[in-house]
């Protein structure tokens, strides 16, 4: 049987070909402007490599032209496995605060935190186990009554299904697929927290924050305080749904039965034909003159991706051609992180945003923005003047989008905190760490002789440590959101004084000031829990945006 297996481990079995191999040329640099002429060398080569690397995707994803990503990531290894030119970067980097250039000095920062992550990145052994583990998770399935499930299936099948004894085989069937190659993942987390440790880390999850700017510690507080200020209120929903069902106990395998999917609006009112005639119509709505945007679109029938060729003159977007709300999401979120890509206006490559090398950009932050526009088709407003639902379909959608928003929290904080353990421990027992935790987070318990498996998605295995950006984002989203509609009150999806807000404060910077300091000009204080909190209705987070945060 053939697998058909996600883009990126192509890209996986392409890098771990390519062995750099060449003698090192240890350049000097005496000078600043001998540092100016180094620099504009070096980040000439590293867009040459950036946008070999975006093309060979894009020819990956149309198959319009034969695409060489080993050549593409070869060129980039050239740069970040090379030890002399990270030298010279960490030698003037420790004295970018005598050189009075604060320009600069943000180009050694980003340069020291691209050859940080480079370095793991690009690493032979890293991308070995990578792969190998990539194909192992992606080719298994799940046997029940001798046909081949997928994981949806599943799920699917855990909804419906009504008998209790029934359910649990399901549920089995599913955990144990999905931790089937948990030794597999055990050996990439020990090797990349190895690798982390090399570069004066802990492991490898406080590596990874580190390269998308995010303090640890204040996620940890933000997290905590999402968990606390929730846990009444989800308690309370669950008891209440599991009388509604006649359930003693919540088992792991009853909790597809309290998962209340949002209610769906009708597919005909979004057609896939109309996508992007709606997009631009809402940009001029807001601004944006639609001469200005050099974003080349394609459809397809397989996904969503945008691809930065060259920042900002060719970025280009694929659409998935889909009816329905869901799609337009997805289509809004990725035209979104094409059009902030098509917008920046950065003196210098490395400060253009490409999303190539981990510590280059700033993944939190473009989820985030990406979601304010994805969340437009779900917001009352926006639906009543950009699409034709009628009136009492879309009080009845209105009503109905509370809980869910609450309970895929409640697990995203579940998921986020079961990966950022097993990278502080890998050696833990990962079976215990899943029981407990669906306790603490989920209300669901087994007896003492029931085993949970640890569970692998899909995330784990493609974006190994980066979890925390399904729920980062959303707080970074909510937080623009929240100002937005205080600036612009009714008049947010139609007053044209919104493009240039947005592009002034969040577009046009690219990475000129690290992401947290745009934050904070743009809405007056640091990313915090309170408008995700109230945004899904939890009345706690009143008050805990009482002046302003920093």
């Amino acid at each position: 049987m053939m697998h058909r297996f996600p883009i990126f481990i192509t890209i996986l079995i392409s890098a771990i070909l390519f062995s750099s191999c060449k003698k090192e040329i240890k350049p000097r640099v005496t000078s600043k402007n001998e540092l100016y002429l180094f620099l504009d060398t070096l980040e000439q080569k590293y867009e040459s490599a950036s946008s070999a690397v975006e093309t060979a995707r894009w020819n990956i994803a149309t198959k319009n032209q034969p695409a060489d990503i080993r050549v593409a990531r070869g060129k980039l290894a050239e740069i970040f496995l090379d030890s002399s030119l990270r030298n010279i970067i960490s030698e003037w980097k420790n004295q970018s605060g005598s050189l009075a250039d604060k320009p600069l000095a943000r180009r050694l920062e980003l340069w020291s935190r691209a050859f940080t992550g480079g370095v793991v990145e690009f690493d032979n052994n890293v991308q070995k186990v990578r792969q190998n583990l990539a194909v192992k998770y992606f080719k298994a399935g799940s046997q029940v009554n001798g046909t081949e499930k997928k994981e949806y299936e599943l799920i699917e099948d855990l909804r419906k299904e009504k008998n209790s004894k029934k359910r649990k085989i399901i549920w089995q069937n599913l955990s144990n697929t999905k931790s089937k190659h948990l030794e597999e993942y055990r050996k990439l987390v020990k090797l990349l927290n190895e690798k982390a440790r090399a570069e004066g880390f802990p492991n490898f999850y406080s590596l990874s924050l580190y390269l998308d700017g995010v303090d640890e510690g204040r996620l940890l507080s933000a997290f905590d305080m999402l968990t606390d200020l929730t846990d009444s209120v989800y308690i309370k929903t669950m008891y209440s749904s599991k009388k509604k069902l006649k359930l003693k106990v919540v088992s792991p395998w009853n909790l597809e039965l309290f998962t209340q999917e949002n209610k769906k609006l009708p597919d005909k009112y979004f057609p896939s034909d109309s996508i992007m005639p709606v997009v631009y119509r809402y940009l001029d709505s807001i601004g944006f003159q639609k001469s200005k945007i050099k974003i080349s679109v394609q459809e397809n029938s397989n996904q969503n991706d945008f691809y930065k060729i060259s920042v900002p003159g060719d970025v280009r977007v694929i659409l998935k051609t889909e009816n329905g709300n869901l799609n337009y999401q997805k289509s809004f979120e990725t035209f979104a992180k094409g059009l902030r890509a098509a917008l920046i206006k950065a003196d210098y490559p490395i400060l253009e945003s490409y999303g190539v090398v981990p510590g280059t950009y700033s993944p939190s932050y473009e989820e985030g923005i990406s979601k304010i526009f994805g969340e437009l088709v779900i917001d009352s407003l926006w639906l009543r003047k950009f699409s034709k639902v009628k009136e009492k379909e879309l009080k009845l959608f209105c009503q109905k989008r509370g809980y869910p928003g609450l309970a895929d929290l409640r697990r995203n904080l579940k998921t986020f905190k079961a990966e950022y353990e097993f990278f502080k421990n890998p050696d833990i027992n990962a079976d215990s760490l899943e029981k407990m935790l669906l306790k603490k987070y989920l209300e669901a318990e087994t007896d003492s002789q029931i085993v949970c498996p640890f569970i692998l998605i899909d995330r784990f295995v493609t974006h190994p440590a980066t979890f925390y950006r399904t729920i980062y984002a959303q707080m970074v989203s909510a937080q623009i959101q929240e100002v937005i509609s205080d600036k612009f009150s009714a008049r947010r999806h139609t007053d044209t004084l919104l493009a240039p807000w947005l592009i002034d404060h969040l577009f046009a910077g690219g990475e000129k000031l690290d992401w947290q300091e745009r934050i904070r000009s743009a809405t007056g204080k640091s990313v915090e829990p309170g408008p995700f909190l109230r945004k899904i209705g939890v009345e706690h987070s009143s008050l805990l945006t009482t002046g302003n945060q920093k």
